[in-house]
């Protein structure tokens, strides 16, 4: 059954999964001064299924006239003239993450804003063995299943399978097929008819490759979601846990 498509996405999610990063001073509002709308704070962390405490973070900081204190647990997130972001951030799966952000106020106040989330557990595929390619028949469904993640909230499973193949006519043709859903259960059937639209003018496959992942989410990451940023300040807060890819072969017939 296929969860909610995940058109909307509040971190940008096929730039690969990287958030495009903006200016700490934001625009000047249309009925007050430069620095007059709130602070607003969008990022997330990034980690893979491991138990290794390393992970990414990705922050924007908006609508503060100096470049603001930003840290996640105890660690000070550089700003690099675009936004902040760091690839040293100690935490694992399942462990909490704390952001803090200080800046100074249009009026020299000093204000606070901040997030608190739990990154989502490990968790691994079970419907097959990732270390292995999966084998995808020609014009079957792809059927895949994986582990609940303690803390999340939804799974977001990216796939995409392009083959080539010779028609009827003694053509060679190609096909692709791209797949991103939001959902909150823990398996997932792709038709063939998805997969395959063109199967009815196959006649011999040449080659076909392709690989699903998934991220397990935490936060604010559904359309209508309340903010989750506090204090002097509004926005998002997120944490992605990644389990390891799986990668599809398409062959002529079981394998």
């Amino acid at each position: 059954m296929f969860g909610k498509l995940s058109s909307f996405s509040k971190f940008g999610l096929h730039a690969i999964l990287m958030l495009f990063i903006s200016g700490c001073e934001g625009p000047q509002g249309p009925a007050g001064p430069a620095g007059s709308q709130p602070l607003w704070i969008e990022g997330y962390i990034q980690i893979s299924n491991q138990a290794l405490p390393k992970g990414s973070a990705y922050l924007t900081v908006l609508n503060c006239p100096v470049i603001p204190s930003v840290k996640i647990n105890d660690l000070s997130i550089p700003y690099n003239g675009h936004g902040f972001y760091t690839y040293d951030l100690l935490i694992a799966p399942g462990q909490p993450a704390e952001l803090t952000v200080i800046y100074t106020k249009p009026d020299n106040s000093q204000g606070f804003a901040g997030a608190s989330i739990s990154m989502p557990g490990m968790f691994e595929i079970t419907s097959h063995n990732p270390d292995s390619t999966l084998f995808l028949p020609k014009g079957a469904d792809l059927v895949v299943a994986w582990s609940a993640s303690e803390h999340a909230s939804a799974y977001d499973i990216y796939c995409s399978v392009s083959y080539r193949y010779g028609d009827f006519n003694d053509s060679t043709r190609s096909g692709y097929f791209s797949f991103d859903t939001l959902m909150s259960e823990t398996s997932i059937t792709i038709p063939a008819r998805r997969i395959f639209p063109d199967i009815a003018e196959i006649d011999t496959l040449k080659r076909g490759s392709g690989s699903l992942y998934i991220d397990a989410k935490n936060g604010p990451i559904y359309e209508g979601d309340a903010e989750n940023v506090s204090g002097d300040g509004n926005g998002y807060f997120i944490g992605r846990t990644r389990c390891d890819r799986l990668y599809i072969e398409v062959v002529d017939s079981n394998q």
